[in-house]
């Protein structure tokens, strides 16, 4: 992810290229398979707390909830 608008429509280019199909489809992929699985999202561009709970809204996606990333002692 490039950009938090990616969430809700994984099809957004952050930037033009010659690869944005293919790039479209793979987030679309991690996105459906963290919302059936249940797996957190870390975005490398997108600050946040922690990983990303991914939710369905429609079409879209949203970020459920944001998971914190804590010291195990």
């Amino acid at each position: 992810m490039h950009t938090p608008l990616q969430f809700s429509d994984p099809s957004f280019e952050a930037f033009p290229h010659n690869s944005a199909l293919v790039s479209a489809r793979q987030r679309r992929r991690v996105l459906d398979h963290a919302v059936d699985t249940g797996a957190l999202v870390l975005p490398a561009h997108v600050t946040g707390p922690g990983g990303a709970q991914i939710a369905r809204r429609g079409a879209a996606f949203e970020v459920k909830r944001w998971a914190p990333f804590t010291a195990q002692a």
